[in-house]
């Protein structure tokens, strides 16, 4: 029988008491299995981007419970550790880089600018790389974070609220980009990569076939669903529905 690539199991989150010791996550508990495609649907302040955070390795949060990945408990190693291991994430935050450039990027991470060929052609790349990242719009970063992460051909990739804030054309992009990525058009047995979509809207979900779907409300999560059932539901009576869901686990 097949193990999961990504066990999440009974994790808590609590933030230190500097944020008034909140506990984000309680009891939270899932599994990815290799090849599989999963989202995690929930409004704002549900707990997700936490989640990611705790999966990752972020510094500063307090986690109990265990996160296996690989076979590997993942709890008490750092996020370098982590992605060593076959892990990618695009987080939801672009980072501050005022005064570093696209070029700059990418000569710190050892990486040829032809992996971004798979979004921009030729010229567009040589007039990206000398501009100072700060200036990318937000759609043009997710893709080119995007890209820098698959280029690292992650087994599994995390991707939280990545159509935020991107316009239509380029959420289509990021699509055909993870599409391709996960080998989305080959039969599951013949595909070698698995991915965690974070979202609010689930908009990207229109231009990808997820296998599963969870919603998280108040730092619960609940057990695994039809992803376009559930989204449907949301568009019809928003999240309240939802709250009746979590409140009895």
């Amino acid at each position: 029988m097949p193990q999961p690539i990504l066990r999440v199991q009974s994790i808590s989150v609590t933030f230190p008491d500097s944020h008034g010791g909140l506990q984000a996550l309680r009891d939270v508990s899932f599994e990815i299995f290799p090849q599989e495609f999963i989202c995690i649907v929930g409004p704002s302040g549900s707990g997700k981007s936490t989640l990611v955070n705790a999966i990752v390795g972020l510094k500063g949060l307090d986690v109990r419970g265990s996160i296996v990945f690989h076979g590997k408990e993942l709890i008490g190693l750092d996020i370098h550790e982590r992605i060593r291991l076959g892990l990618g994430v695009v987080f939801q935050n672009r980072p501050r880089l005022k005064g570093l450039t696209l070029a700059g990027l990418l000569d710190g991470l050892s990486l040829n600018p032809n992996i971004l060929l798979q979004i921009f052609d030729n010229h567009s790349i040589k007039k990206f790389l000398h501009r100072d990242l700060d200036t990318l719009s937000g759609g043009e970063w997710r893709l080119i974070d995007l890209a820098i992460t698959l280029s690292k051909q992650p087994n599994l990739i995390i991707l939280d609220e990545i159509e935020a804030g991107v316009d239509v054309e380029n959420i289509r992009t990021i699509a055909r980009l993870l599409n391709s990525f996960l080998q989305r058009e080959e039969t599951k047995m013949k595909r070698k990569r698995s991915a965690l979509i974070i979202t609010h809207t689930g908009t990207i979900l229109k231009w990808l076939d997820a296998d599963f779907g969870h919603v998280m409300i108040d730092g619960k999560i609940t057990p695994n669903a039809n992803p376009y059932t559930i989204l449907k539901r949301i568009e019809q009576s928003g999240y309240k529905q939802c709250y009746g869901c979590v409140s009895s686990m």
